[in-house]
C-alpha cells in the first residue's frame, strides 16, 4: 500500500489526505504526522525495538543510541527521509519528494 500522495496518483484514492490528521500523505508525513494516534503508533513500535534489542542482548549503548535517536524528534528532520523515491507516474507534491 502506498501513502496518500501515490494512492492518489495511482487513482486508487480521491485524495492524497492523511487519514489522521487530513495533512498530505507523504512518506515523510508518515514519520512526522503530529496527530496523537500517529505518535502512539511510533512509540509503540520504538517500544517494541527497544524490547527486541534487550531480548538479543544488544549493548546497551548501541541500544539507548538507536532508541534515543528513534525517540527523538530529530529523526523527523533527517535527509534521509527528506529524499523519497517516486514510484512510476507519480509528481511530486510540493514540499514533499524530491528527485
Amino acid at each position: 500500500m502506498g501513502v496518500g500522495h501515490c494512492m492518489k496518483c495511482w487513482k486508487k484514492w480521491s485524495h492524497d489526505k492523511c487519514l489522521k490528521c487530513g495533512a498530505t500523505e507523504t512518506i515523510k508525513h508518515v514519520i512526522s504526522c503530529p496527530a496523537p494516534a500517529a505518535r502512539e503508533v511510533w512509540a509503540k513500535a520504538v517500544k517494541g525495538l527497544r524490547d527486541w534489542m534487550e531480548g538479543v542482548r544488544t549493548d546497551p549503548q548501541i541500544m539507548e543510541s538507536v532508541v534515543g535517536t528513534m525517540s527523538s524528534k530529530e529523526i523527523i528532520n533527517q535527509a534521509a527521509f527528506g529524499h523519497e523515491t517516486l514510484p512510476p507516474g507519480c509528481d511530486a507534491p510540493t514540499g514533499g519528494y524530491r528527485h
